[in-house]
């Protein structure tokens, strides 16, 4: 079952041989200054740092239940368990009480297939709840398979939003270590201040998730229901509501709490969306574009961590005017022990003698489980979090969002959060690195040539 994972990542990879280019619309993000990252006052905007997987889950349910008018999520994927049962049964219920609910998933990793379908034709059958899919399979369009939905935002009313790495699958939530387990990262955005709404990320957000949408690449999962599916859909989702109260039972910790998201919450200077560009085919790289600007502008540190490190030669085109000496530049990223991407490590592998050379401090994880989080800190007080690998599938064919945080008390938090989670399971890269089992770290030195010839073609 992994090989063959992999080889259908490989398949969608190599499909990048086609390297049409269409024209780019709204191409705001390579003209405007980064100055427009920084605010002098108080934004409205508030932010709480979700790295434990359990607070995470906890954060996402309750501000499900608590919605009062709208429910906007985008996820790459869904994977059935304990968390895909608590996120969609809370939906049911909102949707009940007349929330409106906007689903936008992956057309390709959606997994809502086979013993999950039924959750389709509950959604399709409600009147409050609405699922798309973005550019489905098409296997008369090859051209298309590299336009992936990479996003994970959840946005409410116009107070709440959570934006990070993690999927809608159990590995992202469980708090115990275990092979399976992953480590992410998400952030919290509440607009406290209701009055300014005009001056609050969260329409930016809104804006972003209208523009996917109601995009043409984004289509019904089913135009019209059949009478035996509709009533396989209110079947299923009165089934959704009674696996509610069984795990409100088995879980009483993740439903119906009272928190008080305020008294949690770090203030913020200002927070800003950028996004990649919404088209098929190769990308201009805006998120790209956008953090080696940042990095330009470093006087002292940056730090890094992303589950992948593989700068192909497209990428580091965009690096070509920054000069890192001199900087405390320290990159995070899973070893070879820890990774469950062995395509993608064997592409990192490559590089990492170039970064250590170019001075920078190569942190490698090595738990039992992997980190899967995506987050920079530039000079200890603006931080970004989101969706976006520092890879080239992520700079130039999926859609990608982060958020970038003006906080210099938010940064600090977040620098400890990320060296806690390094400190007990890490070493420092040395030059010959890739400590892990014989075979595995054999495998992926001979990957790594073949990795090479996708580089390329990417």
């Amino acid at each position: 079952m992994t090989l063959t994972i992999y080889l259908v990542y490989a398949l969608i990879f190599s499909v990048s041989i086609f390297r049409v280019y269409e024209p780019i619309v709204n191409a705001e993000t390579s003209e405007q200054s980064i100055d427009r990252f920084w605010g002098e006052e108080s934004s409205g905007d508030d932010v709480v740092l979700l790295d434990d997987g359990h607070h995470a889950a906890i954060a996402r349910i309750n501000l499900i239940e608590q919605a009062k008018n709208s429910i906007q999520i985008a996820y790459y994927t869904v994977q059935k368990g304990v968390i895909a049962d608590a996120i969609f049964s809370s939906i049911i219920g909102a949707a009940d009480r007349g929330v409106e609910v906007e689903v936008l998933l992956d057309g390709i990793f959606h997994n809502l297939r086979g013993s999950m379908k039924d959750i389709v034709y509950a959604f399709t059958q409600h009147p409050n709840i609405e699922l798309k899919y973005y550019e489905p399979l098409n296997l008369l369009t090859p051209w298309t398979w590299n336009n992936r939905l990479h996003d994970k935002l959840m946005i409410i009313d116009q107070e709440y939003a959570i934006i990070g790495g993690r999927n809608l699958a159990d590995k992202y939530f469980i708090q115990e270590k275990s092979e399976d387990a992953v480590k992410d990262r998400d952030v919290l955005i509440m607009n406290t201040n209701q009055q300014s709404s005009d001056i609050s990320v969260i329409p930016q957000m809104k804006t972003y998730f209208a523009a996917l949408w109601d995009h043409d690449f984004s289509k019904p999962a089913i135009k019209k229901l059949s009478k035996r599916q509709e009533q396989k859909g209110e079947n299923h989702a009165i089934q959704l509501l009674a696996d509610r109260n069984q795990l409100a039972i088995d879980f009483p910790h993740m439903f119906n709490q009272e928190i008080n998201w305020e008294e949690l919450s770090i203030p913020t200077n200002k927070i800003s969306f950028i996004h990649n560009p919404i088209q098929r085919m190769n990308k201009e790289p805006w998120i790209l574009s956008e953090i080696t600007k940042l990095l330009a502008t470093v006087e002292n540190s940056f730090i890094i961590e992303s589950p992948y490190i593989i700068p192909t030669k497209s990428m580091l085109q965009h690096f070509d005017d920054i000069t890192l000496s001199g900087k405390n530049g320290t990159i995070m990223t899973n070893s070879v022990a820890s990774t469950p991407n062995p395509l993608a490590y064997s592409g990192h592998i490559k590089h990492t003698n170039k970064m250590k050379n170019n001075g920078l401090d190569l942190i490698e994880y090595e738990g039992p489980d992997s980190v899967h989080g995506k987050t920079y800190i530039f000079d200890h007080r603006l931080s970004m979090i989101g969706s976006f690998n520092l890879d080239a599938r992520s700079s130039f064919l999926s859609t990608e969002s982060m958020v970038v945080i003006d906080s210099p008390a938010f940064a600090d938090h977040l620098n400890e959060a990320m060296e806690m989670r390094f400190t007990e399971n890490n070493h420092t890269a040395e030059k010959e690195i890739h400590h892990g089992p014989f075979l595995k770290t054999l495998f992926l030195r001979v990957l790594s040539y073949v990795t090479a010839l996708y580089q390329h073609l990417l």
